[in-house]
């Protein structure tokens, strides 16, 4: 009897070739307005971001790849991750510089996004954003499912999959949902 579950199971495992995958937006996604002080002044701005360690422990339990897609450039988000101490946790970065200037929720950057992340058609995307109108066109575009960080908002919004107020509550759930589905 044991061995017809162990073979049940093993058969499942191999019709399973649905992966997740982890695409986070970068500024007021992975850290807050609380978290830097914004300056006109280069290097006041990026010196006033602190490590995020707690972040960086919960990314590193999630399972699957993780990726950046922002309408910041390279060097930005090269230098806010490493400020952040967050550096080795993504896998690539999709930025506007790179994507030809294009910006979310230009169509062009989520088709970039799709294919230098190698994402396939039985992939499941989580979108974390802090724009409504970004995670509305990456559903629109690749039925990524979207998820909201706002710390003000109290209700979900029709577009969004889930909300949470901060990307640290967003995780947490991500680590629990992976343990038990």
């Amino acid at each position: 009897m044991a061995q017809n579950n162990n073979l049940r199971s093993k058969s499942k495992q191999k019709t399973n070739n649905n992966k997740s995958k982890y695409i986070f937006d970068l500024d007021l996604t992975l850290y807050s307005e609380n978290d830097y002080k914004d300056s006109d002044n280069q290097d006041e701005y990026y010196s006033s971001f602190k490590p995020k360690y707690l972040l960086g422990d919960l990314l590193k339990l999630i399972k699957g790849d993780k990726f950046i897609l922002t309408n910041a450039n390279i060097p930005h988000a090269k230098d806010v991750l490493a400020k952040l101490r967050l550096q080795n946790i993504f896998k690539d970065i999709i930025a506007s510089d790179i994507a030809g200037d294009e910006y979310k929720p230009d169509p062009s950057i989520y088709h970039i996004a799709n294919h230098e992340f190698k994402i396939r058609n039985n992939d499941t995307v989580f979108f974390f954003e802090d724009s409504l109108d970004n995670i509305i066109a990456g559903k629109k575009f690749y039925n990524w499912k979207g998820v909201l960080i706002d710390p003000d908002r109290k209700k979900k919004p029709k577009h969004a999959d889930y909300l949470f107020n901060t990307i640290e509550d967003a995780i947490i759930f991500f680590i629990a949902k992976e343990k038990f589905d």
